[in-house]
């Protein structure tokens, strides 16, 4: 066997050709001397496709903000971290309550084998309206799933005049809906496969005049409660959420929104939209799975919730 060059052949031993094909290193020479290397190429590593991908150090981390197939080729790929976040609940519209932050689900440690692999990203909740016994309810954020796991979308805020006093609460999510004026705070989703995903919203104020109201419960700390001093009401915050590192950036997914007040101050949300007094809820910042801010019917209504996201990060193989 021989190797052609444009001036100069090549001769390759038994032994070099046995050793190559073992896959071990063997320099050959060219008939001056000089030597040259022939060696197998390595096998292809193990990586993901898909999503928005950025490249930190040796950490490689995937994005997905909409419906999309994270795709594993070349074998088995070790995830150091997954982290789904479902929708975030709209605001209640009428003395509203904040809408409940989307369900976290956050893993580590874990293998995927080569192949496709779904994911859907969870909606978030609409705003409540100005309409009262019509449309002041928010509504709920919807599930975000990856990997046979499901988080659970947020659930909306309650607002008062909505027909019942069962409307009035927040709802259940994977973090609960503030309390419109009326009634008792949402709640954290409950049970064996939505456990620990969030937290409650926080409960109303009622001062005589005026109303404080709830707001939704967040990833990492309930929905504060709504106050009033000194005959001032104050909405109640939206419980905080999850703040994830990539590289030289920090972001905040799943924040409660924060409740609305009447005869007083609106409040801040947790990471999630603000509710207000005079000036309007505002909706949560786009994909980050949080809740919009309660409103009043008298400044545009409730915020709405914002859609979830999926993180992917392995390292460098």
């Amino acid at each position: 066997m021989t190797m052609k060059t444009t001036t100069k052949i090549v001769a390759i031993s038994f032994f070099a050709l046995v050793s190559c094909i073992r896959g071990q290193q063997v320099p050959i020479c060219m008939n001056d001397n000089r030597p040259i290397e022939w060696q197998l190429p390595s096998p292809a590593k193990p990586f993901g496709i898909g999503g928005i991908v950025t490249t930190n150090g040796t950490t490689i981390t995937h994005l997905f903000t909409n419906n999309a197939t994270f795709i594993v080729t070349n074998g088995s790929l070790p995830i150091t971290r997954a982290i789904l976040v479902a929708g975030g609940a709209g605001g209640g519209g009428d003395h509203g309550g904040g809408g409940g932050a989307g369900g976290v689900i956050s893993t580590s440690s874990f293998t995927m084998a080569t192949g496709s692999y779904v994911i859907a990203v969870g909606l978030g909740g609409a705003a409540g309206g100005i309409t009262r016994q019509v449309n002041t309810l928010g509504g709920n954020g919807s599930n975000t799933t990856f990997y046979g796991l499901t988080a659970v979308g947020g659930g909306r805020g309650g607002s008062y005049w909505a027909g019942s006093a069962a409307q009035q609460s927040g709802l259940y999510g994977g973090s609960g809906g503030g309390c419109g004026a009326g009634t008792a705070g949402g709640q954290a989703t409950v049970g064996p496969s939505t456990n620990g995903q969030g937290n409650a919203g926080g409960l109303d104020f009622f001062g005589g005049s005026y109303w404080a109201d709830g707001g939704g419960g967040g990833y990492s700390s309930t929905g504060f409660p709504g106050t009033g001093v000194g005959g001032v009401a104050y909405g109640g915050n939206g419980g905080s959420g999850l703040a994830f590192t990539n590289g030289p950036s920090t972001n905040y997914y799943a924040g409660g929104g924060g409740g609305a007040a009447y005869g007083g101050v609106g409040s801040a949300g947790g990471d999630g939209g603000n509710g207000n007094k005079t000036g309007g809820a505002t909706a949560a910042m786009t994909s980050r799975g949080s809740g919009g801010g309660g409103g009043q019917i008298t400044n545009g209504g409730g915020g709405a919730g914002s859609s979830g996201a999926v993180i992917v990060q392995y390292e460098i193989q």
